[in-house]
């Protein structure tokens, strides 16, 4: 997972925890947002194209055209649930990205 925090990616809070059963919860629920996103595209690129969204348990928590207000956002508001929310930037059916 990638540490909003920490740039290069490493040691994400909430990650690496004690509880194997904890971390199986996050990485299901990681899981559960990003089919979410995946099954409401088509009603997402109505609402928000162009812009990053957050999904946590089903609901947009975030969004935004710019990107570091966007991840700004998500620091404040939802540093807990970081883990388990899926990030999507919102484009055009025609658009792909390759990272």
């Amino acid at each position: 997972m990638f540490d909003m925090g920490n740039p290069t990616g490493s040691s994400a809070p909430g990650i690496c925890c004690n509880n194997h059963d904890e971390v199986v919860a996050q990485i299901l629920s990681a899981s559960e947002n990003t089919r979410w996103v995946s099954e409401h595209m088509a009603e997402l690129r109505q609402k928000y194209l162009h812009k990053f969204i957050a999904v946590h348990n089903g609901k947009i928590v975030a969004s935004s055209e710019d990107q570091a207000s966007f991840f700004r956002i998500l620091r404040t508001k939802e540093s807990k649930n970081l883990p388990m929310i899926a990030i999507e930037f919102i484009t055009d059916e025609n658009e792909r990205w390759i990272l």
